[in-house]
């Protein structure tokens, strides 16, 4: 079986980042998981991938929902049902996770390592968090 191991770094927020490994056979919605709980951020909010590093690129996004603002997506495109290894990614790729379409906090996820064999435990997993974890709910008027 092989596993992913993911950097993600806020892109408003300098110094932090966490390293998760997923097996091939997690969704992405079970890494949007594993990414909220290394920040230990509220699950409130929507979220999306999109493969292209593009926020609102509706071609490569991955949703949860299956139906945003009326325009409907395809079923493979489905956070909850896209497994890891249907991504076509290798490492040295990046994509971005955006969570809270309010305010719209952006992270960039780097592809760090493919490897055959995964560390053992319940995947995702979180290998290293480093740095300040950012703030869900900045004061008003930052």
């Amino acid at each position: 079986m092989k596993s992913y191991t993911f950097k993600i770094v806020p892109k408003r927020s300098s110094g932090f980042h966490v390293i998760i490994e997923a097996s091939e056979s997690n969704t992405l919605d079970q890494l949007h998981r594993a990414i909220l709980d290394a920040l230990r951020w509220d699950e409130d909010h929507l979220y999306s991938f999109f493969m292209s590093g593009k926020a609102w690129d509706r071609e490569t996004e991955f949703s949860k929902y299956d139906c945003v603002e009326d325009m409907p997506m395809p079923r493979d495109q489905n956070s909850k049902k896209a497994k890891i290894n249907s991504l076509a990614v290798k490492a040295g790729d990046r994509f971005l996770y955006l969570y809270d379409y309010g305010d719209c906090h952006e992270f960039d996820i780097e592809v760090l390592d493919i490897r055959t064999v995964s560390r053992k435990g319940s995947h995702p997993m979180i290998l290293e968090l480093r740095g300040r974890v950012p703030v869900q709910y900045p004061p008003i008027g930052e």
